[in-house]
């Protein structure tokens, strides 16, 4: 079933009253009328169908580029539509996909339209363009009903849309010392839009070709003595023997009418006899107009253009040039040395050049072509093991140019045995004798950091003076050619000290510790101290003032050994007595003492300290002692009256004052046994005689 719309049955009561009103059309229109009226429900839905005729008009500006280009179309409807739903879409397709939407002119009854629109086309790579026109209704492309195109030409000059402007050969090399003779060049042009890029709507009218001789767009120095020969034989100079300029030559416009299909012209014969250097060039242009930059605005009217050189529109142009050329000059070593068993190359350079490498110096063997030669590949096959002399010769080939050759020599020098300089040494002198290795090829010698001096350094064994103290480096290099081989040796030069001096014995009396005063050694010696009799201990063994602590209560006996400083020369040593003593303490000979009669006295004196002894001593006086050496002993035989004695105490070595303290005893006699006399008794008597007895 058909569905339908009210925009349809509004369609359909306007096609029923058509009918009543033209009655009088043909039948056949009627009946088409009639077919379409009953379609009407499905076009409501593609009002597309609805157009019966269309057709469209292009009106461009020209052919060539840019192309304003303007197209009118126009379209009619089987029915009345609403005009206010349908537009015109021009589609452009540049190369910016470049759209265009317009309303369009409506007849009165509202079922014709047509429209309008314009658009620029810029060069560009294609010949020919579609322009397309649309009708879009209520927002829905007609693309079948409602769709016109036309197509047209867009040229331009030979250098635009795929046309290329060219000479064959854009250059043309000669090499140094070679002439140039009766050379020509040819317009080798892909013409624009020509039937080979272009095969509907080509560009095959008129060309203008012309060649000029001896331009000047390049810089550069000219070939000297140029000639141009023209088409009637007549000889043009173009340049001096120096390369001056001296003429140039304008060629005929050569015409190609229609049909124009490709490039014919060739130049004039070009000379130059041999004597240009590399980088002079000799230049031509070829200058071209077509139907877009016309030589000719009115080609056939019988009369030449206003501008004879360049014509009324100015023409395209592109050149070429003769140039001399020298291959880039070889950068080589005349002389390569290696060793037996190295991996063996020839180097050289030369910039963008080939470089070539020979046997021969008529270059009848070419062995390699390549910057870097290894002559053990074939064909040459040199043993890298095998030492000898060997010549070869190098070229460089540049375009068609090949250099004179080079001769490169290759030396292989026998590879020199290890050198053996010796085992190190330390030495008690500042002179030796060197013993190294006899070379077998080549030659060896002796070289030096040090300021010592070799006295035959280009012998194996050779003596040696005035050696700085400590290491002395000395290298033994065996030479053969560019192959050496060395090996290092060190002497270390010893120098012998002073004789050791553990300074003066000492005797100290409750010091502890000891401060030694051994004299330093000189030429960085080392000193170290021993004790060889007693006991302690050093604070540094290695110091000459060390701090000796914990001495044995006795006489020590210590010694400073001396060394060199690589222990190469002979030790020395000195002894030091130190007679460590301790004080026996503060003699107590005890309280003075009052005696009477008794002549014999007790001592306790104290006991001396740190194994120290005691002596008891009378000072002027009479008595004995029991044992003089005991602080506890008895004292006797001294007379009445005043005794003086003393408890002395030494220390064990007699090194520490003695301590004495003095005891006094006072003896008295007994008076004997006091008598008064006899009793008395007096009466009235006040006075009388005692008579005691006498003591």
């Amino acid at each position: 079933m058909f569905g339908f719309n009210t925009r349809a049955l509004h369609l359909g009561y306007e096609a029923f009253a058509l009918i009543f009103k033209f009655l009088h059309v043909k039948t056949t229109k009627l009946l088409t009328f009639i077919a379409a009226l009953w379609l009407l429900p499905t076009v409501a839905q593609s009002q597309c169908d609805l157009i019966t005729v269309n057709g469209s008009t292009q009106m461009p500006d020209g052919v060539c580029a840019p192309v304003t280009f303007g197209m009118e179309a126009h379209f009619e409807f089987l029915v009345p539509v609403d005009t206010s739903l349908v537009e015109i879409l021009y589609r452009w397709n540049d190369a910016a996909n470049t759209e265009t939407l317009v309303s369009g002119n409506w007849n009165a009854a509202g079922d014709s339209v047509w429209a309008m629109a314009t658009h620029v086309y810029p060069p560009d790579d294609e010949c020919s363009k579609t322009a397309e026109a649309i009708v879009v209704y209520d927002g829905e492309l007609c693309v079948s009903s409602g769709y016109q195109s036309q197509v047209f030409a867009t040229w331009g000059t030979d250098e635009e849309n795929s046309g290329e402007l060219l000479i064959d050969p854009v250059t043309y090399y000669v090499c140094e010392g070679v002439d140039v003779i009766d050379f020509t060049f040819a317009d080798n042009s892909t013409f624009n839009c020509n039937v080979n890029i272009e095969a509907d709507r080509p560009n095959r009218l008129d060309r203008w070709v012309q060649f000029f001789y001896n331009s000047y767009n390049q810089a550069g120095d000219r070939i000297p003595d140029v000639t141009v020969r023209d088409s009637s034989g007549t000889v043009h100079s173009m340049t001096d023997g120096s390369g001056n300029y001296i003429t140039d030559l304008y060629g005929p416009v050569v015409r190609h009418p229609y049909p124009a299909d490709g490039p014919t012209e060739t130049s004039y014969e070009i000379t130059a006899p041999a004597g240009g250097v590399a980088g002079d060039i000799f230049e031509i242009t070829l200058r071209n107009w077509n139907v877009c930059n016309p030589y000719d605005n009115t080609p056939n009217d019988g009369h030449p253009p206003a501008d004879i050189i360049n014509g009324d529109n100015p023409p395209i142009e592109t050149t070429a040039r003769i140039e001399v050329i020298a291959p880039t000059p070889v950068t080589v070593p005349a002389l390569f040395e290696y060793c037996t068993g190295d991996n063996i190359v020839l180097s050289a350079t030369a910039g963008a050049a080939e470089i070539r490498w020979y046997k021969d110096a008529t270059l009848d063997t070419l062995l390699y072509t390549g910057s870097d030669y290894y002559p053990e590949q074939p064909p040459f096959f040199l043993d890298r093991d095998v030492p000898g002399s060997y010549t070869f010769y190098v070229t460089t080939f540049q375009g068609i140019c090949e250099s004179a050759p080079t001769q490169v020599d290759l030396e292989v020098y026998q590879a020199p045995e290890p050198a053996l300089a010796g085992n190190d040494q330390t030495i008690c002198h500042d002179t030796i004798t060197l013993y190294a290795n006899n070379p077998s090829a080549g030659s060896g010698f002796w070289t030096t950091t040090s300021t010592a001096n070799i006295l035959s350094p280009a012998d194996s064994a050779t003596q040696v003076i005035n050696l700085e103290f400590g290491p002395n480096l000395f290298t033994w290099t065996i030479t053969n050619g560019p192959c050496n081989t060395s090996d290092d040796v060190i002497i270390y030069s010893d120098r012998q000290p002073d004789a050791a001096d553990a300074g003066s014995d000492q005797f100290l009396c409750d010091m502890n510790p000891a401060l030694l005063a051994a004299t330093p050694p000189n030429y960085m010696g080392n000193g170290i101290w021993n004790v060889v009799f007693g006991s302690g201990s050093f604070s540094d063994s290695t110091l000459p003032a060390a701090l000796y602590s914990g001495a044995a209560l006795d006489t020590n006996i210590l010694i400073w050994r001396v060394s060199s400083r690589y222990g190469a020369c002979p030790v020395t040593s000195d002894t030091v007595l130190i007679a460590s003593d301790r004080n026996p303490g503060v003699a107590l000979a005890g309280a003075d003492t009052l005696l009477c009669e008794t002549n014999t006295l007790g001592l306790s004196g104290n006991v001396p300290l740190n194994n120290g002894t005691g002596i008891w001593r009378a000072h002027g006086a009479s008595g004995t002692f029991a044992d003089s050496a005991l602080a506890v002993t008895t004292f006797s035989g001294f007379n009445y009256g005043q005794t003086k004695i003393s408890w002395n105490l030494t220390s064990r070595l007699e090194i520490c004052p003695v301590s004495s303290d003095t005891l006094f005893i006072q003896r008295d006699q007994n008076p004997g046994i006091a008598n008064a006399g006899m009793d008395k008794a007096f009466c009235l008597v006040t006075q009388d005689t005692l008579q005691g007895n006498l003591p």
